[in-house]
């Protein structure tokens, strides 16, 4: 067995966003290869509740829990979830060091973190610890500059950096002149398939900043004869624009990822800073609904082929009134004929198949790069 620790500090948003979920994901497609897998998952977060509810929605199944800690089950893998927030409380003792000290007890193969920021990787690189993995889900990474010689040197000797686009390793490459592998999210379609579809809306889903909310409600207001669905949050301002429109519904944690697409239609991804990849186009392409989206980042590799990806002016920031938006409610508009929807339906669901299989072929040739250990594990 292969034990490995799940590490994703300094960042609050709740379990489920796509930097774990492609992570747990990994670790289910190397059990099912027979490469079988043991977790640890940290994070430093004060809103425990928050967390474990949404490892509920994502299909987790709850074994035992206590004041900083859940165990959990996800298909045959065992999770354990630690506060780091909570332990170093009762510790009393600074976060790196009880992480430090979850290391040094669990004895991790593995160790697969988040290259948010230095700190980790300058703590693995105090540590000597070789056998670390470094996944890049995102551009906003730390620069050479920005880092010390020797956390610089540690990064360059890890066994592999992981991106999950070609965008963010082209990114990656360019600023750190090492060429990440590439794992493209894999996404399970018996989790996001929904059954008993009534599509109806047209949708977004996101409330991070920069995912282009304000686009979306400007795109609602002009196209009053459609319904639309926005799933998150919005800010005070945000939330008052919306009060006004009669065809917007907003909703927060009604879903879970098995009825998440059962009442869209169509899918907008108006983001407008670098997404490095958008694992939700993949997902309601699953469900043949088409995706109209910014050309941002990663998203065309996203859509590969099918949807509209329009035009981002260079410069553009987020809740920006100038943005162009006759493309999408003229889109939206095309779409009700139900010739061209089934077409730009049957490219989605296509093409979101193709992108899967592209992802178990990339985990195929990463799942070589643990197997030795699990075979050295098995033999102790």
């Amino acid at each position: 067995m292969v034990k490995v620790l799940l590490l994703k500090a300094y960042d609050n948003h709740p379990f489920g966003s796509g930097g774990e979920r492609s992570m747990l994901e990994l670790l289910r497609n190397f059990s099912s290869r027979g490469c079988e897998c043991r977790a640890v998952y940290l994070y430093i977060d004060a809103d425990f509740g928050r967390h474990s509810k949404a490892a509920m929605r994502h299909g987790m199944r709850l074994i035992d829990k206590n004041s900083c800690r859940l165990l959990l089950e996800y298909d045959s893998i065992q999770v354990e979830m630690i506060n780091i927030d909570a332990f170093s409380r009762i510790r009393a003792c600074d976060p790196i060091r009880c992480i430090t000290g979850v290391i040094n007890a669990f004895k991790p193969d593995w160790i697969w973190y988040m290259f948010f920021n230095m700190s980790i990787t300058r703590m693995l690189a105090d540590m000597r610890f070789s056998r670390a993995v470094a996944f890049v889900q995102d551009v906003f990474f730390p620069r050479p500059p920005d880092t010390d010689r020797p956390t610089s040197e540690h990064i360059r000797s890890l066994p592999a950096v992981i991106a999950n686009s070609r965008f963010v390793a082209k990114t990656f490459a360019d600023a750190w002149g090492i060429k990440p592998r590439i794992q493209t999210p894999i996404i399970d379609p018996h989790q996001f398939t929904a059954v008993n579809r009534r599509p109806k809306y047209v949708a977004m889903i996101g409330s991070a900043p920069g995912k282009g909310r304000a686009h979306f409600l400007r795109i609602a207001a002009g196209s009053p004869r459609h319904s639309f669905l926005l799933i998150g949050r919005l800010t005070d301002d945000q939330a008052r624009h919306a009060a006004g429109l009669s065809n917007l519904e907003v909703v927060t944690e009604r879903y879970t990822t098995g009825t998440l697409y059962a009442d869209i239609r169509l899918l907008c991804v108006p983001s407008v800073v670098p997404e490095a990849f958008s694992r939700v186009i993949v997902e309601a392409g699953m469900n043949g609904i088409p995706a109209l989206a910014f050309d941002t980042g990663g998203v065309t590799e996203a859509l590969n082929g099918s949807g509209m990806a329009f035009s981002l002016p260079e410069g553009s920031a987020a809740g920006d009134g100038l943005l162009p938006l006759r493309p999408w409610t003229d889109a939206i508009e095309a779409l009700d004929d139900e010739d061209a929807y089934a077409r730009a339906s049957a490219a989605a669901r296509r093409s979101a198949f193709e992108t899967a299989a592209k992802a178990e072929k990339e985990c195929g040739n990463l799942v070589q790069l643990f197997r030795p250990h699990a075979q050295r594990s098995a033999e102790r």
